[in-house]
């Protein structure tokens, strides 16, 4: 008997056929229920490029991305692009190896009843009850870390009630940050502008837990403090 003419090679070339079609669907998927998640949340238009992922590299690509609010753009992109280490979950970390950001800009704003709205989408304002962890318990709960995220040309425009602060990132990177006590210090470089005041940034420590520290070089030149 012919080996295509067997039932458990039908079945095994049905299943790859499947799993390969959802992989190819999926990205199809994600990109209209996105578009149309945010159109319910606040946004008058949202537009996506192109949506990716790659389940064998665990890397996912946004471009094009751009959500609009009466006719103004809170939230664009010209490529986000996301590198997961999907082993560390076995460890409790949530890993992030490398991050890019091009050409991202963001519209944040905080109202005065405390509600924050993230471009388009307003978030409650409701304080959360504050929860005591043991040293065992927070031992052993999960953390974040990202070796490496690198920011190119992305703007990031803060509103909140009698404060106003826009940042412009031209080049920005930070390596091996994470909420993992412990662990070695990261390190973060920025160069761009805090209301339109040149800004750098060289810090060769940065640590959150158990303590912030933070510890480097900073030059700044015609920032006005008043207008903070």
């Amino acid at each position: 008997k012919q080996l295509y003419n067997k039932r458990w090679f039908k079945v095994f070339g049905g299943a790859c056929v499947v799993v390969i079609l959802f992989f190819l669907l999926l990205p199809f998927g994600v990109k209209y229920y996105l578009s149309d998640w945010l159109v319910k949340n606040g946004a008058d238009q949202a537009t996506i490029g192109s949506f990716w992922y790659n389940p064998l590299t665990s890397r996912l690509t946004l471009e094009g991305l751009d959500v609009q609010k009466d006719g103004k753009s809170l939230l664009s992109n010209s490529k986000i692009e996301l590198d997961f280490g999907l082993f560390s979950l076995f460890k409790k970390d949530i890993l992030l190896q490398r991050a890019i950001y091009k050409d991202l800009s963001i519209d944040l704003e905080q109202y005065a009843d405390g509600k924050w709205r993230f471009a388009t989408y307003t978030a409650s304002g409701e304080k959360s009850a504050t929860v005591e962890v043991s040293e065992e318990k927070a031992a052993s709960v999960w953390a974040f870390r990202a070796e490496e995220a690198v920011f190119s040309n992305c703007t990031v425009t803060l509103k909140m009630v009698g404060f106003d602060l826009r940042l412009d990132i031209d080049d920005a990177e930070i390596k091996r940050f994470t909420t993992r006590d412990g662990q070695p210090s990261g390190t973060f470089s920025f160069k761009g502008k805090v209301n339109q005041a040149p800004v750098q940034l060289q810090l060769d420590t940065v640590q959150i837990t158990p303590e912030l520290r933070l510890g480097g070089k900073i030059v700044v030149a015609d920032f006005k403090l008043n207008d903070l």
